[in-house]
């Protein structure tokens, strides 16, 4: 009976989404490699405008010395990256650049448009450079894969859901049901529980969305992502072997991105599930 009513449930969701697809379809599309459906309601166009500025500003200031060597390094590695990724962009208006920043953070994200910026710290933490491809490539999958949009266009959603209950909590306060400290604990509580909720897992979906991307950037560009695997339990080695796995599994249920330890583990099953397609491949 329970399975008889999920398969209803499907069904209804399938039809309810093709039905939406039919009338908004501008804003629907399939992300590349994961054949994912995704709903956005900005273009690659608007991304780009949104992040213009800030690359504009970060690219005012000249590029220190002391980077210059990883800049190069970076520079030759787009090189091969920038071609493999353009089967796979749906947008001509999206342009890779790479710009290396001075930083004791082992950090690189992409700003909207394909502008990838990476901490020099990075550089020491890296093994080699099919490692380095692997976070150049993820930061490139975020702009293949237009996360910046989709995250955006689902926190206005939940921002607009939680306009109701604001309404009601603003009311009751006038009422005198209760007072105004009850009705701000109560959004706050609304605002927390909806963040984890309907965010933290869309942003870690997106993050693992966005190392599957890369290991194929990755082969078509000449690189091993099997080098992703141990960078990751590099990472999670760092951070110590006191946490236990569920203590793991709880910092990476209240994150935006996954653990290390998942990350690696997952990424070697998809890498090993890729190889065995492709030998299987006449």
């Amino acid at each position: 009976m329970l399975q008889q009513g999920m398969v209803q449930l499907q069904e209804a969701s399938k039809a309810v989404l093709d039905s939406a697809k039919e009338r908004y379809g501008q804003y629907f599309r399939t992300v590349p490699v994961t054949k994912r459906t995704q709903f956005t309601l900005y273009t690659p166009a608007a991304e780009g405008e949104f992040g213009a500025p800030l690359w504009k500003s970060i690219c005012s200031f000249p590029l220190q010395s002391k980077v210059k060597a990883h800049q190069k390094r970076i520079d030759g590695l787009a090189s091969r990256l920038i071609p493999a990724s353009l089967p796979l962009l749906d947008d001509s208006a999206i342009t890779f650049e790479f710009r290396v920043i001075s930083s004791n953070a082992f950090n690189a994200f992409c700003i909207p448009g394909g502008k990838v910026i990476v901490y020099s710290r990075v550089f020491e933490v890296v093994k080699d450079d099919d490692e380095l491809a692997f976070v150049l490539a993820h930061e490139m999958s975020h702009t293949i894969a237009r996360h910046w949009g989709e995250g955006v266009t689902r926190e206005q959603f939940r921002k607009q859901g939680l306009e109701i209950p604001q309404s009601l909590a603003n009311w009751a306060s006038r009422e005198g049901v209760w007072n105004a400290v009850i009705s701000t604990n109560i959004l706050r509580k609304l605002d927390q529980g909806s963040l984890v909720v309907m965010t933290l897992p869309h942003s870690r979906d997106m993050e693992a969305e966005a190392d599957k991307i890369a290991v194929t950037l990755m082969l078509q560009a000449g690189f091993r992502p099997e080098a992703a695997v141990g960078l990751w339990q590099r990472l999670a080695d760092s951070k110590g072997s006191a946490d236990s796995r569920f203590s793991q599994w709880i910092q990476g249920f209240l994150s935006h991105h996954p653990s290390e330890v998942s990350r690696g583990e997952s990424l070697k099953q998809y890498i090993d599930a890729v190889r065995a397609e492709s030998k299987a491949k006449p």
